[in-house]
């Protein structure tokens, strides 16, 4: 096979300026990135990635907003019945009589239809008390509105069957090492604050400016609390890590002398969880998506990924499907911006694609931020240069785009805000920026049109132009 060696170059933590943030010139700070937006193929795509993992999941299995969610939907539809965790589990329900409590983390309107879906199934046949618990996990305090409004349409649902309510809502960082034992301590015990009006409580939060993903537990109905043999079901469709607050119910006599405190909790999983207790799940991601190492497999390419050593566990993570193992078609360098250490990569034929990554996140105030991208204007120069003198495929992007309080050049504390779009660019000598534009996608789809396009490979949806980009790359 002919493989057409590729360049994607990240600048993670990067985006579209938005309107509360610091102006930040980018054509002074960037020349070499403006000059090769203006230059070729340019668009901005939809990202409201947190940080680099979640960006780092995107790019690399696609958005479980998506991916998840279809497959969801399909086996809901078709052969929800016939899956054996969740069979065993209501059957286990049933015969120790006691309660099922759901927790969920809302970020898409999605779920609501397919907790119906799963509500019905489950009444059709079973009688037992069914708790939802929400977790909020945005981290802007605006979002509780829209948050408030998913709220009423769950607790809408769940006054459509019997013995089916809302119990808790606390933030997703009540789950942190921190603070697990006291979340732990209300679900046990019932004790904590009730608030039946759920929609004064968050209006109250947003007042006092606590982001949704850090506010503490309360509830809106009684009798939630879990008691022994009681089974929690994690209506995850995405990693989310419940480790701590598992840690507490797998050892709770390590943080409380409370009497009757519940044994033999069950659990289980729509996917694969963030723990380190083996739960079992009704479904693995890697079956729902192609891993980014098992695609090069296919294609018979391998990658090179330069980035600072501190982050060559995550991103390998991500890459194998949230798996630590070893990636066969992967390997890892550290990333430089030495002149000839670049080019002998770029002429090495056992690489096929490369990745430059490297990352505004960490940086602190806006002296900081504007040397960090000073500096990786000047590489991305060099392995642009490179890239056209040698005829190679160059794609930009980002993961995610920060929103973070930083140090202004006046003293003050203001917002350096990348959030919710990043810029994607291709550079391809065959492509003219006149007759071909990007359609809508997001980094996942990005990251599929360059593998698609290393060889003739089509196993991965791709971002279009006026024809497929796979059409028209492989000319």
């Amino acid at each position: 096979m002919n493989n057409k060696k590729s360049i994607l170059f990240l600048i993670n933590g990067f985006g579209s300026l938005q309107k509360d943030s610091y102006d930040f010139d980018i054509d002074v700070i960037m020349p070499n990135l403006a000059k090769i937006c203006r230059s070729n193929i340019y668009t901005s795509l939809e990202n409201d990635n947190a940080n680099i993992n979640e960006g780092y999941e995107e790019l690399s299995l696609g958005s479980s907003l998506n991916n998840s969610y279809h497959f969801v939907e399909k086996e809901i539809q078709t052969n929800f019945v016939n899956n054996k965790i969740l069979n065993y589990a209501l059957e286990y329900i049933t015969s120790k009589d006691v309660k099922l409590h759901i927790y969920l983390v809302f970020k898409n309107d999605k779920v609501v239809d397919q907790l119906r879906g799963i509500l019905s199934f489950i009444r059709e046949n079973y009688k037992f008390s069914i708790f939802i618990h929400i977790i909020l996990n945005s981290n802007k305090v605006e979002d509780y509105k829209k948050q408030s409004f998913f709220i009423g349409k769950l607790k809408q649902l769940c006054s459509g069957y019997d013995k089916v309510s809302i119990g808790l809502i606390f933030g997703i960082n009540q789950m942190s090492e921190e603070r697990a034992s006291y979340l732990y301590k209300i679900i046990v015990s019932e004790i904590g604050e009730r608030w039946p009006d759920y929609e004064r409580k968050l209006n109250t939060l947003q007042e006092k400016g606590i982001k949704p993903e850090d506010m503490d537990a309360f509830f809106i109905t009684d009798g939630f609390k879990v008691s022994s043999n009681d089974m929690i079901w994690f209506l995850n469709y995405e990693i989310v890590n419940y480790s701590c607050l598992i840690n507490v119910f797998n050892n709770p006599s390590k943080y409380f002398s409370l009497d009757d405190l519940p044994t033999e909790v069950k659990f289980m999983s729509l996917f694969p969880m963030g723990s380190n207790r083996e739960i079992n799940y009704m479904y693995d991601f890697v079956k729902i998506n192609e891993t980014i190492n098992n695609t090069l497999h296919k294609i018979r390419a391998n990658a090179l990924v330069l980035t600072d050593n501190d982050r060559v566990s995550t991103i390998n993570y991500y890459f194998n499907g949230m798996k630590n193992i070893d990636a066969t078609n992967i390997k890892y360098a550290t990333i430089t911006n030495n002149k000839n250490v670049i080019s002998n990569i770029l002429s090495d034929d056992n690489y096929h694609f490369i990745i430059f990554d490297t990352n505004i996140g960490n940086a602190s105030s806006v002296e900081a931020i504007t040397i960090t991208l000073h500096d990786i204007d000047k590489l991305i120069g060099i392995v642009y240069n490179m890239a056209i003198e040698k005829g190679i495929y160059f794609y930009i992007t980002s993961v995610y785009g920060m929103n973070e309080k930083c140090l202004l050049p006046n003293g003050e504390m203001g917002v350096v805000n990348f959030s919710n779009y990043v810029f994607a660019v291709v550079s391809i000598p065959t492509i003219s920026k006149g007759k071909y534009t990007l359609e809508y996608g997001n980094i996942y789809d990005f990251m599929n049109t360059i593998l698609c396009n290393i060889n003739q490979y089509s196993g991965r949806p791709t971002i279009l132009c006026e024809k497929s980009l796979f059409t028209i790359f492989n000319k």
